[in-house]
């Protein structure tokens, strides 16, 4: 119902009888089935959100991605050279 008021608002809407699906609900249910949004039917309706397949957007996420792996490996590599520094320093104070 809230969609329906926000659609209706717009003076250029698509009126539901000039496409295929007969009811919101058919059209709801079809974009849901072909993976262009997440759609999940509650008491209150059906909740639709877009799922975002932007090229440029999801390169952006993908180098956010690779960037924060190498920054745990390099911390981790960093941790292990600590380590290695501090058990050679141990063996130094041994002797």
């Amino acid at each position: 119902n809230n969609v329906y008021q926000e659609v209706i608002q717009d003076k250029h809407h698509v009126h539901m009888n000039s496409t295929k699906w007969t009811t919101l609900t058919d059209f709801v249910q079809y974009l849901g089935k072909k993976g262009i949004c997440v759609v999940e039917e509650t008491e209150r309706g059906w909740y639709v959100t877009y799922i975002e397949r932007d090229p440029t957007l999801l390169a952006r996420q993908e180098a956010q991605r690779r960037k924060a792996e190498a920054d745990q490996r390099e911390e981790r590599l960093a941790a292990e050279r600590r380590e290695v520094l501090r058990m050679e320093a141990a063996k130094a104070l041994d002797r």
